[in-house]
């Protein structure tokens, strides 16, 4: 098995009408598997996915569980020789896998790679971080700060906007809505960390990644449609308690991260790179 694809739906069976019929569309020449993780669904997710995608296969929650567990759970079952993590909010628009893999055969290196995201009116998504630092954690997390430094050049080097992103770079991390992980370094570096509910895990697995002497690589020349900012239909009164709900819980990942790593927020360059040149060598 080339590779094994896991996505994540509590709920989310709208995106999954439009996302996986796109995705076999497109690569239908390949061998891969598709694990749906039903994360405790009411909206018909396991029934449409029998009915239509009967090779598909669906692991089913009886109640919620974090990104972090539902992927590793995926991640246990699953057989190809690389894994994608990927959002149920994307839309296929051209073949993206054989490349991507290609490209990482090619790098062994490279741990984990992301392609580039766009949104839906074709404008290039932020997807490539660095590591925070302290100031630019509170400039994005806080709107009112967040808006006023927007195009500030601190802000603006966070994002890479600093560097050419129609070619390979190698970021400190990439968003969690496409991780394209080779299973030896999982094998090598482990599953995604289960104290994280939602958020931060792709801050914290990138980081590990970079840790064990890998690469993370941002490749361009393949696109996704992402989502990522379509407007929510539900009514403004859950819209704004779950809003609330969602800051708690980045807040709440956000100090377990720090914790983690005893306040220290990212690797200095000079930690990742020879670690790199060493397994380079051997």
């Amino acid at each position: 098995m080339e590779l094994s694809i896991i996505t994540i739906s509590t709920n989310e069976l709208h995106y999954l009408k439009e996302m996986i019929p796109l995705l076999f569309k497109f690569h239908s020449g390949m061998k891969f598997e598709l694990l749906v993780i039903d994360n405790a669904s009411s909206d018909g997710t396991f029934e449409w996915i029998s009915d239509h995608f009967p090779t598909v296969k669906v692991i089913r929650n009886r109640k919620k569980q974090g990104f972090a567990f539902n992927n590793n759970a995926g991640i246990k079952r699953s057989r190809g020789r690389y894994v994608l993590l990927l959002n149920p909010d994307i839309i296929f628009v051209e073949s993206v896998f054989e490349q991507m893999i290609e490209f990482m055969d090619n790098n062994p290196l490279v741990g984990l790679s992301s392609c580039k995201l766009i949104n839906s009116d074709g404008s290039l998504q932020n997807s490539v971080r660095r590591f925070y630092t302290y100031f630019t954690l509170v400039v994005r997390r806080f709107p009112l700060y967040r808006k006023f430094f927007q195009n500030s050049r601190i802000n603006l080097k966070h994002l890479y906007r600093d560097r050419p992103l129609n070619e390979v770079i190698y970021p400190d991390w990439v968003l969690g809505a496409f991780l394209l992980i080779s299973r030896r370094v999982i094998n090598e570096v482990g599953f995604l960390d289960e104290r994280f509910r939602l958020y931060f895990e792709d801050v914290d697995y990138c980081r590990r990644i970079w840790s064990a002497g890998y690469l993370v690589a941002y490749y361009p020349f393949k696109r996704l449609i992402h989502l990522y900012n379509r407007e929510s239909d539900v009514k403004k009164l859950f819209q704004n308690f779950r809003l609330k709900k969602g800051a708690k819980i980045h807040l709440d990942s956000m100090m377990k991260y720090l914790r983690k790593y005893n306040y220290r927020l990212g690797l200095k360059q000079q930690e990742k790179r020879p670690l790199g040149v060493e397994k380079k060598e051997q």
